[in-house]
């Protein structure tokens, strides 16, 4: 059973927990998508950068308007640390 933790205000109940869709984790799950595009096959890499940057601007909304901003930085640099990789990916293959 959980506890309720007992109102600030007397008599005023606290607002219900608020349910319904992330955009910081969504960002988390797009990051880990794009990982797994890149990884599975290297002719995606072009196909992981498009899903990084969805990823990226994602998690700024979810910084913006969320209210797990944890979650979002997280996903902002996830997506950021595999957008440089991918890219340096890319420019290694094209020197070659």
């Amino acid at each position: 059973m959980r506890r309720v933790s007992p109102p600030i205000v007397f008599r005023v109940a606290p607002p219900p927990p608020r349910r319904g869709f992330y955009w910081s984790t969504a960002s988390i799950l797009i990051s880990i998508v794009g990982a797994l595009i890149s990884i599975a096959n290297r002719g995606l890499i072009v196909v992981g950068v498009v899903v990084f940057v969805t990823g990226l601007i994602v998690g700024v909304v979810g910084w913006r308007s969320g209210i797990r901003k944890n979650r979002a930085a997280i996903g902002i640099i996830l997506n950021a640390a595999n957008l440089i990789l991918d890219s340096g990916l890319l420019i290694s293959a094209a020197s070659r």
